[in-house]
């Protein structure tokens, strides 16, 4: 799965809708994996 507005460089790899909690909206929570290497540098991103 790729959402097209997401970098090219994230992929998403799972989501779930929370459920449970006094909202009229629900949560989205993505897990997502960062494609390619060196995207970091000194804890800071920069890709």
């Amino acid at each position: 799965m790729h959402h097209r507005t997401a970098p090219a460089r994230l992929q998403v790899v799972g989501h779930r809708i929370l459920r449970g909690l006094h909202s009229d909206h629900r949560p989205l929570v993505t897990d997502f994996r960062v494609l390619g290497k060196g995207c970091y540098q000194n804890r800071t991103v920069v890709c």
